[in-house]
């Protein structure tokens, strides 16, 4: 709710140009995920030689497929962190960045305490919540929330 509550009262409900047209977007996405399921084939074997399942592709555990999702996640997160110039899509993008990072230390870890994962949980919240009245503020002094209007400081 606070997300949309802070894109209404934005000037715009879509970016003017994002950094990257949504072919090369589509594109990078794709090529970041290959690379996630390429460099993450060595920890999947460990998830999967850890639960106990035989460590062809073929007979893996469910967990031992999803850790290459995981890392494509935080992949996908930092190119919307830094391929868009809103702070509201670039907020979208540090919490997929986030979901990714809990998603991929859910599963190597074999489970994350209760406690752990309760202490991230508050700090995401409490990051996104400044993120939205910092942006507030933003569109507040500046008049717009894109990145590309602040190139100077001023008073």
């Amino acid at each position: 709710r606070r997300l949309r509550a802070g894109i209404e009262a934005g000037d715009a409900a879509r970016e003017d140009g994002p950094r990257l047209n949504p072919t090369a977007g589509l594109v990078l996405v794709a090529l970041l995920t290959t690379v996630a399921y390429l460099v993450s084939r060595p920890i999947s074997e460990g998830v999967a030689e850890h639960a106990g399942a035989p460590s062809p592709a073929g007979t893996a555990g469910p967990a031992a497929f999803a850790v290459p999702v995981g890392i494509a996640m935080v992949l996908i997160g930092f190119l919307l962190l830094v391929g868009r110039r809103r702070a509201m899509s670039q907020l979208v993008g540090f919490l997929v960045l986030d979901n990714g990072i809990a998603t991929v230390a859910f599963l190597t870890a074999a489970g994350v305490p209760f406690a752990v994962e309760l202490g991230i949980s508050s700090d995401v919240l409490l990051v996104v919540l400044i993120l939205a009245v910092l942006s507030r503020r933003i569109h507040a002094q500046v008049g717009s929330t894109t990145l590309d209007s602040m190139t100077e400081l001023r008073d």
